[in-house]
């Protein structure tokens, strides 16, 4: 009999629930006043009737955290979800004990089945696409489906046809259709019925339903599953399975469900469309939508898809995300969930019809998805019934079978499985019978329990019986056949395997009871059981005929971690029979009724082990007993029964003799001062029991592989310290075993190990010759001990192999592992690892061993990388700190230069948070909060009218750039020059103006002159403020104000031009450059999504149909910056149909580089829509603004990037000669078109040529354009428009070359960049003579040298040689003869010097290109050479003339270019010297009104200004391929006359700059502090040369780095080399900080920067004599300890932040000085306190742990306390630092001082008690027993043994008397002692 303990009712949450629910109807209030009323009343209004709607219910069980599977399958802690519905309301809640509700949903019709499943749902991160498996709740409706997710989401699937069942699957569900009546009929007519598929599958809830197919047993034929005769009974998700029956052949089926293969597939396509008869039922997804859907629109030509329409864009189903997708705890009566459900149930006769119709000509069938694999048949048998379930459970041994149960048989059918290894197929084995009407899986506990006819419960293991569950008062003699119960119990029974539908009733409230007692009194009264439910871990659900739910607790097979380790281990080294057997045995025993009798579970299986060998014990002998203190146990005597309750003698004696007594006596009389306790006058022999033995028991002839399994399982469990002081009850029983067996090694390895046995003696049974031997040949002659093992290793010495049992003994293997390392020349670690030999059949129980293969390159790195391996910090904690000393001392060499890929975990295990916590790449960049003077920063600030933002705020309190710049204020004057908030100040000359309309006109002339600088601003603005802010979800992202007004000085008089006419015009796109800026502030964020995004719309409206310039820039910038891609397309949509031209540039752009090289599809169609070169030509002509065109070519260009994508490259390459018109609205700014194509067509084919086209055509293209000739016919989609030449533009018949050049210049660029290919040089040649200069414009020179500077990228060079090299002679001669022009009347000047002005500034933009962002001196020096001399051509006379010739506009422009090409070099840098020239030229070189600079030159110098701190120096420009481009397309060196000119370039490309940033300054901060921290760093570059700079800095490119190195004693080293780099590379893309970790006795740099902190030396020295001193303490006894100086508190802080280590040194020393009168507290403070100076003056904090634990095991603790596991831990240190080291003068993690000071005090010890206990000690030398040994002298005694290596008997036949001295030395030597142990034990006997 077996007792269940707990059990409990359960009620759904969802019906209580329900009662709040608005869809529930009625009155809340009279809801709430009835909610006290008897439940009488809810009985007799409730109908049982199949016309109801029944409440359905399922639960399922949820992983909190998983943990280690056991025996009985536990898998750590679980939760609870439940599924509710009734009627059209689903309620979904989670929690067992405490319910809430996730959420709950309101349908539009019945709901049929409510379960959890999954589907495969692909995500967009950034540029990659990912498939995630997404869980949540499917609802079936009549002919809907919809899928739920807790985020929110939900997707709705009409479904053509009734739906009868739908069951889950893997990432899918399969549909089942309804059957009809005349189909469901089992006899007959089905040769005349209609075949049509049956079962339908979802494996993506934006698809349509599609039919599966079926492939037959041992046949290759497939087909759609169509037989009618069908039905489905069970589908199980792990292994993926479905059960069938067939009504017609009477038999059950087993089919693997998989994916459909290719050829499966083509073969079933072919077959539907040769049939008429199979014809497939198909979607109507093609024509149909949920919003189209009606059951008058099914039709036969539904049931295909027209060939020539995709899957994915048929699929119009709908999606949506409700907002509120949780329930409020106050609010019950809310429930959410939206519905967007539109679909209708179809005509059922209709879809009959459409069934055997043929198919539609041009329409082609559904492709099927899965097909179901026919793995078992069941025989046909007319006495064969249909399963009313299944479901998959398995046994002790972890054989695994299917269950059928089938109600109408009386019978489980248990067909037997297994799963190959790849878990493709499955193997199904023979079949077998349970009888029972009703059964569950017990899942938790590997059981099954069975509802049998008459009522009783029986659990079964396997197909096993286990034993009956006692329940009493159950009523048994139930009619069942004939009740009225009986439909009820078939409607009832559920099909579900893991998660059942439960019909419910009202519940009555059961009492508060406990155990037993609240089981048989709720069960008592309710009658008799009716069904069995699904069950969660180790719960079932019991419906009784009452309609009442009790969940029943199935009681584990063992609550001790001991046992249930030895009972795996039984399983896995026994036969299966037997195993299972001796489970059942022990499992009845546990459980058994009445058995609660004080005996602990221990013994119980002590017992039924003993009596499963047949050794019957007439006296329960083993008993466990815990002081509550020190958890020791003992066996106590309880062989003689007390007859009365009268008090005699013999109780007392009986005290007297209990081993609790002899254990706890001596201490006892210690404590309390008192003598010894007599001994009792009964006979002492009451250890030793009578035994006989059974013969036939099952489990004799097994004797000796128990033994040998329990015993390997004692070694696994002595290395755990969570358990290795609970083993004596193990000890005790390996113990009686062996002496059953007379292994007396054994017996004394088990007293050794557990010294209270050596008073325990057993009389041996007399077992059989042939038993003993049987038994005795299993077990190897010397016993395993991990412990000699280690030694051995250590020692050099032979070893044997460890023997393990799979998957129970990690420990042994983990330790066998590390210390194979140790062994040299054994790489392979399985010549010391045997495998027990498992039982037969019982290999299922354990998997095989996999050892790791770990490669390093040193000793060190893979000790420390295998402790990780095997589980780290957990396994520091479990395993004894002497096994681990060779890892730990491993650890600590490791700690100075570990490998950077390492996992983080192993991180921990050196001490080296530092590089935990970086390769987290979770440490992100911490911006304080605090302004300068303290106070809190926030953007609420705003409001306040003394402070006004400016979007550079960051600079008040960005801590790095204080430490970058602590001793000047560049980055507030950066911020005083791109200040755009402020009024211009004008300063009016007192005097000079008469009149005060003087004065205005004066005042608004001066600010006129100023406006264009004051407008170009915010360009600057974006660079030097990008990715500064960190916004709030709750608040808004301010834009600055674009301040265009001034006041005077003098008299505070505002200055305004208005904003109307001229004004306005200005404003629009210095107005769209700010609010750019501000978006460009915004660093990544996870706050930012299509909502915050929204609520940044003016006025917040989705109705406001004007969007201001800013508002476009701000989603220009949050496009670049990554964030305009988590709009919806909802979203977008409305942007797009306000058909506003900035917005849409703005959306174009930003949403095109947010998707950039993607190829992104809605991009993609979206752009075709804004540009008709992508349009088809019989499309409607849009009136497009040329602006939006360019803005859409630029898309196009980033969205196929690199891709080479052909038909892209052919179209931009037409559009580069796109021809001007056909309307005069359209014919301007052809230039900047014809550049974006351009760019387009290079970023398209970037870097990879001509590889993707005919490279002829392209090139003779491009030559064309460039070079001009006779027009050729324009081939583009638009080419009818002009044919016609257009009546007000005439270009001509030649080719535009002003117009096309550009573009044609900068595509070759862009497609040969850094290639060298001679082709495309040949095309850029420059003219050598002046006739061939004077026909081609300056600036295409320019643009020439660029582009063949960007081709032959490896021969640019800082040097002047090449900086005139690329320039024709020619050109030179006529540079060096300008101010001497007597001799060269015939040489145009103007023509030569604008040709040399402009190939220098093309070189030296170049220059800039290629040294971006690299602070090269070199070529930074160059520029500034050649900016002197052309800012001497604008200021000096002396150069009035070259001004002359070049052109005013000329040389302000080339100035702007080389202003710009200079900050490019000195992004990021901060150097002073670029700011002095941006800061000249803003401020304005032109003193005169008369030239006025103009704002492509105040353009150019702020965004110069702000690359010198860009991104506030975070930031700086890479030199790939795409950052090239995207500088190239952004620094184009045209830039605009006025505010509003785009002809040459559109403006918006200007801040295309942020695609070529990337993080490479570098911050170092301190790990433990969080501040930041200068320290030195060594880069080394590839060409071997090395960079000593102080960070934080820039590192130059790291394609140029070939190592970084911390260059500091005062900190942990870290350097980054080779592969390395690409570390490197994350920390800064992710963070740009580099965490250091100070060590022991250092300051940081600004605290001491001279480095005057002494250093640890020392200390080492200090620690050194005070070891030394410790170990002369004994010979001079003269010592005076007051002298002695103990660490102090303040010590420590010099040392170490680490505030456990203060507070742990304060108080164990705060009241030190009060020892000095106790010598052995003294003592062993002194020594602490040397450990601890040791510690923290070697920095090696994590031996701080194993010292205080060494000094109080063997210092502070009394002699009398040392236990073998201690002498066994210092034995294996000791041999460890006498005969290992890793490094030779290396810092050991033990001192040898310190392993020399602890085997001089155990030798000390263990010698002053030898001396007074030498009795003993003879005693054990000649093989006696013991019987009367007190524990502290057992204690020591093992000590003794295992410290010497002493063997019991040793000198056994050498008297003391008889025997000389000479002799009892020879017998000692000879089992192996050492010299000096024998001299002492000779001198003691």
């Amino acid at each position: 009999m077996i007792v269940f303990k707990q059990c409990d009712n359960i009620e759904p949450f969802g019906k209580s629930f329900l009662e709040y629910h608005p869809a529930s109807g009625g009155d809340n209030e009279s809801r709430r006043a009835s909610m006290g009323m008897n439940l009488l009343r809810d009985l007799h209004n409730f109908n049982l009737s199949e016309d109801t709607q029944q409440h359905k219910w399922r639960i399922q069980k949820i992983s909190i955290y998983p943990g280690d599977q056991g025996l009985d399958g536990s898998e750590g802690l679980c939760s609870e979800e439940e599924l509710y519905y009734k009627e059209r309301t689903v309620v979904w809640s989670t929690g067992r004990f405490v319910r809430k509700a996730i959420c709950s949903f309101s349908m539009r019709t019945s709901v049929q089945q409510a379960f959890w499943c999954s589907f495969l749902i692909s995500k967009n991160t950034g540029n990659k696409t990912r498939v995630e498996t997404e869980s949540g709740v499917g609802i079936v409706e009549r002919s809907a489906f919809s899928f739920y997710q807790k985020n929110g989401w939900h997707y709705n699937v009409a479904v053509p046809f009734a739906v009868e069942k739908a069951w889950p699957i893997m990432n899918g569900v399969l549909i089942e259709y309804t059957h009809s009546i005349s189909q469901s009929s089992s006899y007959g007519g089905s040769a005349y019925r209609k075949k049509h598929p049956i079962l339908f599958s979802i494996l993506h809830p934006l698809q349509e339903v599609v039919p599966v197919i079926q492939k037959k047993l041992n046949t290759n034929k497939v087909s759609y599953v169509d037989n009618t005769d069908w039905r489905v009974v069970h589908v199980s998700i792990d292994p993926s399975f479905i059960i069938i029956f067939d009504t017609l052949r009477r038999s059950h089926s087993i089919y693997l469900i998989r994916r459909c293969r290719n050829e499966e597939i083509r073969s079933v396509m072919g077959l539907a469309e040769e049939t008429t008869q199979s014809t497939t039922i198909m979607s109507s997804m093609s024509k149909l939508t949920l919003s189209s859907y009606s059951p008058s629109s099914f039709s036969p030509s539904s049931l295909f898809r027209s060939p020539n329409i995709s899957k994915l864009s048929t699929s119009r189903l709908s999606i949506s995300k409700p907002h509120s997708p949780s329930l409020s705890r106050r609010s019950p009566k809310i429930g959410f969930g939206s519905r967007s459900h539109q679909s209708t149930t179809p005509n059922q006769s209709r879809f009959q019809d459409a069934t055997t119709s043929m198919p539609p000509d041009g329409l082609t069938p559904l492709q099927p998805d899965v097909c179901l694999d026919q793995m078992w048949s069941e025989s046909g048998n007319l006495e064969n019934h249909r399963a009313s379930k299944a479901f998959t459970t398995c046994d002790f041994c972890l054989q695994r079978y299917i269950c059928l149960v089938v109600p109408k048989q009386n019978c489980i059918k248990c067909i037997k499985f297994e799963e190959t290894n790849d878990k493709m197929q499955l193997v199904l084995g023979s079949l077998s019978i349970v009888y029972g009407f009703d059964a569950v899986n017990v899942e938790a506990r590997n059981m099954m329990l069975v509802l049998e006819t008459k009522g009783s419960l029986v659990l079964y293991s396997g197909v096993m019986k286990i034993g009956e569950v006692f329940l009493n008062g159950i009523t048994t003699n139930v009619p069942l056949a004939s009740s009225r119960r009986q439909s009820l119990a078939t409607t009832a029974m559920m099909t579900d395997d893991e998660m059942q539908d439960m019909q419910l009733s009202p519940v009555q409230t059961v009492q508060d009871m406990e155990g037993d007692d609240l089981l048989l009194n709720v069960l008592s009264r309710k009658g008799s059981l009716l069904s069995l439910h699904s069950n969660i871990n180790d719960t079932v659900i019991i419906e009784t005929v009452a309609n009442e739910y009790i969940r029943v607790s199935v009681p584990a097979i063992s609550e001790d971690y001991i046992l249930s380790k030895v009972l795996n281990a039984l399983l896995y080294s026994l036969p299966r029979d037997l195993g299972l057997n001796l489970i059942q045995k022990w499992y009845v025993m546990k459980t058994f009724p009445g058995n609660e009798n004080g005996r602990s579970e221990w013994d119980n299986f002590c017992f039924c082990l003993i009596e499963s060998f047949g050794i019957n014990c007439d006296l329960y002998f083993f008993k466990e007993y815990d002081n509550g203190e020190t958890g020791r146990y003992c066996a106590e005597d309880t062989k003689r029964h007390k007859k009365t309750d009268e008090p005699s003698d013999e109780d007392w004696n009986i005290i007297l003799d209990s081993q609790i007594h002899q254990l706890l006596d001596s201490e006892c009389c210690n404590v309390l001062n008192l003598p010894p306790t007599e001994k009792s006058n009964r006979d002492t022999n009451h250890s030793t029991t009578s035994y006989s033995v059974e013969p036939s028991a099952f489990l004799l002839r097994h004797i000796g592989t128990v033994l040998y399994s329990l015993h390997i399982i004692y070694n696994e469990l002595i290395l755990d310290n969570f358990y290795s002081n609970s083993l004596r009850p193990l000890s005790q029983l390996l113990m009686f075993l062996a002496t059953q067996l007379q292994l007396t090694k054994y017996c004394e390895m088990y007293k050794l190990i557990e010294p209270s046995l050596w008073n325990t003696q057993y009389e041996s049974v007399h077992l059989s010759d042939t038993i003993k031997t049987a038994a005795v040949s299993q077990i190897p002659n010397k016993p395993q001990n991990l412990f000699d093992w280690c030694l051995n290793i250590l020692t050099k010495k032979e070893i044997t192999p460890i023997v393990y049992i799979p998957g129970q003994t990690n420990l042994t293997i983990n330790v066998a592992v590390i210390y194979c390392a140790l062994m040299e020349g054994k790489s392979d670690c399985k010549f010391i690892l045997k495998k027990l030999c498992a039982g037969p059949r019982a290999r299922n129980i354990c998997k095989d061993l996999i050892l790791p293969n770990i490669k390093c390159k040193n000793l060190t790195e893979k000790l420390v990388l295998l402790l990780d391996h095997f589980g780290g910090e957990e396994l520091k904690m479990r395993l004894p700190n002497a096994i681990l000393i060779p890892v730990l001392e491993a650890a600590l060499l490791t700690k100075p230069t570990p490998p950077l890929d390492w996992p983080k975990s192993a991180y921990s295990l050196i001490s080296r948070p530092d590089l935990k916590q970086q390769m987290e790449f979770e440490y992100h960049f911490i911006e304080s909060r605090l302004d300068m003077d303290g106070n809190e920063f926030s953007l609420r600030s705003v409001k306040n009218p003394k402070r006004s933002l400016d979007g550079m705020e960051f600079v008040e309190f960005d801590e790095a750039l204080r430490l970058r710049f602590p001793n000047d204020k560049r980055t507030g004057e950066i911020r005083k020059l791109l200040c755009t908030s402020k009024p211009v100040l004008i300063n009016m000359v007192p005097g000079k103006i008469k009149t005060e309309s003087m004065a205005i006109e004066k005042r608004e002339e001066i600010l006129k002159s100023t406006l264009p600088r004051s407008m170009a601003l915010s360009v600057g603005r974006g660079a030097f403020s990008l990715g500064t802010c960190r916004p709030l979800p709750t608040e808004p992202h301010p834009i600055p104000e674009l301040c265009l007004w001034g006041r005077v000085i003098r008299k505070q008089t505002r200055v305004d031009l208005g904003e109307k006419g001229e004004m306005k015009t200005r404003r629009i796109w210095p107005d769209f450059h700010n609010g750019v800026a501000a978006a460009l502030s915004i660093g990544s964020s996870k706050h930012i999504d299509s909502t915050w995004i929204l609520n940044h719309r003016p006025n917040s409206g989705l109705l406001v149909d004007q969007l201001t310039p800013s508002h476009s820039g701000f989603l220009l910038g949050l496009g670049l910056g990554g964030h305009l891609e988590k709009c919806t397309e909802e979203i977008l949509h409305d942007y797009f149909s306000k058909q506003q031209e900035l917005a849409t540039i703005a959306l174009i752009l930003g949403y095109s580089a947010a998707k950039r090289t993607t190829q992104n599809e809605l991009a993609v169609r979206t752009i075709a829509l804004h540009l008709p070169a992508l349009l088809v030509p019989t499309s409607t002509q849009l009136d497009l603004p040329l602006n939006v065109q360019i803005a859409s070519m630029t898309g196009i260009g980033l969205l196929y990037q690199g891709s080479g994508h052909s038909h892209m490259a052919k179209i931009m390459l037409n559009e580069i000669n796109k021809p001007a018109g056909p309307e005069l609205d359209n014919s301007g700014d052809l230039e900047s078109y014809s550049l974006a194509a351009g760019f387009s067509l290079g970023l398209i084919c970037l870097g990879k040529g001509t590889s993707s086209m005919n490279s002829y055509e392209v090139l003779d293209s491009l030559h064309h354009y460039i070079n001009g000739g006779l027009k050729r016919a324009y081939t583009g989609t638009t080419q009818d428009l002009y044919k016609t030449p257009s009546v007000l533009v005439h270009d001509g018949d030649s080719v535009n070359t002003n117009v096309t050049a550009p573009g044609a210049l900068v595509a070759i660029a862009l497609m040969f960049l850094k290639t060298h290919n001679k082709a495309a040089v040949d095309l850029l040649r420059i003219p050598d003579t002046q006739k061939n200069l004077e026909y081609v414009r300056p600036d295409l020179l320019m643009l020439k040298i660029i582009s063949r500077n960007l081709i032959l990228w490896n021969d640019i060079l800082p040097t002047e040689e090449w900086l005139l090299s690329n320039i024709p002679k020619v050109v030179k001669d006529a540079a060096d003869t300008i101010e001497n022009p007597e001799n060269s009347d015939d040489v145009d000047y103007e023509t030569m010097l604008q040709a040399y002005v402009n190939i220098i500034a093309g070189n030296l933009f170049s220059l800039s290109l290629k040294y971006a962002g690299s602070s090269n001196k070199m070529a930074a020096s160059l520029i500034k050479q050649q900016m002197e001399l052309f800012i001497k051509y604008l200021t000096s006379a002396s150069y009035a003339r070259y001004l002359q010739l070049a052109g005013r506009y000329t040389v302000e422009n080339i100035l702007s270019i080389l202003i710009v090409a200079l900050a490019t070099v000195e992004a990021g840098s901060g150097d002073l010297e670029v700011l002095r020239y941006c800061r000249y030229i803003l401020i304005g070189f032109n003193n005169s009104n008369k030239n006025k600079q103009l704002y492509g030159s105040f353009m150019a110098a702020s965004l110069a200004t702000g690359f010198i701190l860009l991104g506030a120096g975070k930031y700086t420009f890479g030199t790939t391929n795409s950052a090239v481009a995207a500088l190239f397309m952004s620094l184009f060196p045209k830039w605009p006359i006025h505010s509003s000119d785009n002809r040459y370039h559109l403006q918006a490309l200007r801040h295309l700059y942020v695609l070529a940033t990337e993080r490479r300054v570098l911050f170092t901060r301190h790990v433990d502090s969080t501040e930041f921290v200068t320290v030195p760093i060594e880069i080394e570059l590839n060409d071997l040369s090395i960079l000593n700079v102080q960070a934080p800095c820039v590192l130059p490119p790291l394609e140029l780095i070939r190592g970084v190195r911390l260059k500091s004693e005062r900190y942990w080293p870290i350097s980054f080399v080779g592969c390395e780099i690409e570390t490197l590379k994350k920390i800064l893309a992710k963070s740009s900080t580099l965490l250091l970790k100070l060590r022991s006795g250092n300051l940081s740099y600004d605290q001491d920067p001279m480095g005057h902190h002494y250093h640890s030396d020392t200390v080492e020295k200090e620690v050194g004599n005070t070891l030394y001193d410790a170990l002369l303490e004994r010979k001079s006894e003269k010592r005076d300890t007051a002298a002695c100086k103990l660490i102090q508190a303040n010590e420590i802080k010099t040392f170490t932040f680490d505030r456990h280590l203060h507070e742990f040194v304060r108080i164990i020393f705060e009241n030190a000085s009060d020892c000095r009168t106790h010598p052995v507290e003294f003592k062993a403070m002194m020594h602490l306190s040397t450990a601890i100076r040791e510690c923290v003056s070697q920095d090696k904090l994590e031996a701080l742990s194993v010292h205080c634990q060494l000094v109080n095991d063997v210092l502070v603790k009394p002699k009398a306390s040392l236990t073998p596991k201690i002498i066994l831990g210092v034995k294996l240190i000791d041999k460890w630092l006498d005969n290992w080291k890793y490094q030779e003068n290396s810092i050991r993690f033990l001192s040898i001082e310190i392993g020399r000071l602890l085997k001089e005090n155990i030798n000390t010890a263990l010698y002053d008690w030898m001396k007074e206990n030498k009795d003993i000690i003879l005693k054990y030398l000649n093989g006696q027993c013991f019987t009367q040994l007190s524990q502290s002298n057992a204690n020591m005694l093992s000590s003794i043994v295992v410290w010497y290596g002493l063997e019991h008997g040793c000198l056994e036949g050498k008297t003391m008397s008889g025997s000389s001295k000479s002799e009892i030395m020879f017998k000692l030597l000879s089992i192996g002692l050492n010299k000096e142990v024998v001299l002492q034990l000779s001198n003691l006997i």
